[in-house]
C-alpha cells in the first residue's frame, strides 16, 4: 500500500503507521517551534533595536511565571514524544500471544531461518496462514541488518503463495 505523503517507502509492515505518525509528529513539532521561534526573534530585532549609540536600555525584571511556563512547555513535549515513541517501540518488539517461534542467523548477505520443526529456509521465511510468528536472533552483524521499516515487524507469507517456496 503506497503511502500518502510521496516521500516515504511503501508500507511493509504492520506498525510503519505507527512509526510515521511518531515521526510527523516530531517533526511537526520541531517545524513549529522553529518557525515560532525565528520569527519571534525577527520581531524582536526589529523592535528593540537601538536607535542611537549612546542609548542605555532599562533592566529587565525576571517573571517566575513566564520561567516556569518555558519548563513545563517542553517537558510536557518531550514527555509526550517519549511516552508514545515508547508505546510504538515495544508495540514493535513485543511477539504476539502463541507465536511460532523461529530462530534468525544473520549472514553478511542473507538471513537463515530455523523452524522448531526443525525445517531451514535461506532469505525467505514461510509458516502457515495466520500464525503469528517471533524471531529469535541469535547473531547479529551491522552489515546485515534489516532496514528497519521495510524489515523489521514484515509477517511470514502464507506457504505456497510464492513460486520460490522452498523447503529444507
Amino acid at each position: 500500500m503506497q503511502s500518502w505523503f510521496p516521500f516515504i517507502p511503501e508500507s511493509a509492515s504492520t506498525i510503519s503507521g505507527d512509526v510515521d505518525a511518531v515521526y510527523f509528529y516530531v517533526s511537526g513539532v520541531t517545524v513549529f517551534f522553529v518557525t515560532l521561534i525565528s520569527l519571534v526573534i525577527i520581531f524582536f530585532v526589529i523592535r528593540y533595536r537601538r536607535r542611537n549609540a549612546f542609548e542605555i536600555p532599562r533592566p529587565i525584571e525576571g517573571s517566575h511565571k513566564l520561567e516556569t511556563l518555558w519548563s513545563v512547555i517542553p517537558l510536557v513535549i518531550a514527555m509526550s514524544i517519549f511516552v508514545w515513541g515508547a508505546k510504538v517501540y515495544f508495540a514493535q518488539y513485543r511477539p504476539p500471544q502463541n507465536a511460532l517461534e523461529v530462530y534468525v542467523v544473520g549472514k553478511q548477505w542473507m538471513w537463515k531461518f530455523q523452524h522448531p520443526t526443525g525445517q531451514r529456509e535461506i532469505n525467505e521465511l514461510h509458516s502457515d496462514s495466520g500464525c503469528p510468528s517471533s524471531r529469535r536472533r541469535r547473531r547479529r552483524c551491522g552489515s546485515c541488518l534489516p532496514r528497519r521499516r521495510q524489515e523489521a515487524d514484515r509477517r511470514p507469507q502464507k506457504a505456497g503463495s510464492n513460486e520460490e517456496t522452498r523447503r529444507h
